[in-house]
């Protein structure tokens, strides 16, 4: 997902990590503080120090009346 606002543009990620002890295999214990590539330089402008995380739902198991 990307938006523009002010001549800038954010891209967010959405990833399929669902459980908290996933995420932490990836980022350590600090959920929260972002983590980043070498090659990232190349394109991301500046680093963001932290993450927000978001649950997602599934309702394509609700009945449909």
């Amino acid at each position: 997902m990307h938006r523009y606002s002010r001549n800038r543009k954010t891209i967010s990620l959405v990833s399929g990590l669902y459980h908290g002890a996933i995420v932490m295999k990836f980022t350590g214990n600090d959920i929260k503080k972002a983590h980043y590539y070498e090659e990232d330089k190349k394109y991301l402008p500046e680093f963001e120090p932290d993450v927000m995380h978001y649950e997602t739902f599934d309702f394509s198991s609700l009945s449909k009346e």
